[in-house]
């Protein structure tokens, strides 16, 4: 009689212990959006590859433009390379504000409520079909003094035209 209560006060346990992680809530306090300048382009058309950050209340994101070897974690976007497009530039994040902090005794940027960064690619063959890489970056809240990193991958598709279609669409728009 006493092994079935020690399994019931177990399996009590257990079940209020599992049912307690899934209602926990998973802190990420910021949301990304990729997004294309535009969707289709034309061979040797450079087009905008675009970031969007929705960042919660209380919460900063740091931006791309600092020295790395300040001491805040720099966002990090990451195209894979390809044979179909090429960089034109580096990653430039839009709207950042600046601040020196006094503990790193160096200036940063940094994000609230809302960030962009774009990065513009020259399309050079027309086998594209989608972009991927990754990003890695650092929110943080002075309310509690919390900074996380987070890193996540995407990819999003492009269509981009034959020489064909583009000269038939250049002969019609004439």
């Amino acid at each position: 009689m006493k092994s079935s209560k020690y399994t019931l006060a177990l399996f009590a346990l257990a079940f209020f212990s599992i049912t307690l992680s899934l209602h926990a809530q998973v802190l990420k306090p910021a949301t990304w959006s990729i997004r294309l300048s535009q969707q289709s382009v034309e061979l040797g058309e450079e087009v905008d590859v675009i970031f969007y950050v929705d960042i919660q209340e209380d919460w900063y994101l740091y931006s791309s433009d600092f020295d790395p070897d300040l001491g805040p974690m720099v966002t990090e976007i990451n195209l894979e390379q390809s044979n179909a497009y090429e960089l034109v530039g580096d990653i430039k994040p839009i709207g950042a504000k600046e601040k020196y902090d006094e503990l790193w005794e160096g200036n940063y940027t940094y994000f609230t409520k809302k960030a962009e960064f774009r990065q513009t690619i020259k399309v050079t063959g027309e086998d594209l079909q989608q972009i991927s890489g990754n990003y890695g970056y650092q929110v943080c809240t002075d309310v509690t003094g919390q900074c996380i990193p987070f890193d996540d991958e995407f990819s999003i598709p492009i269509n981009v035209k034959a020489e064909e279609q583009a000269s038939t669409s250049k002969t019609q728009a004439a």
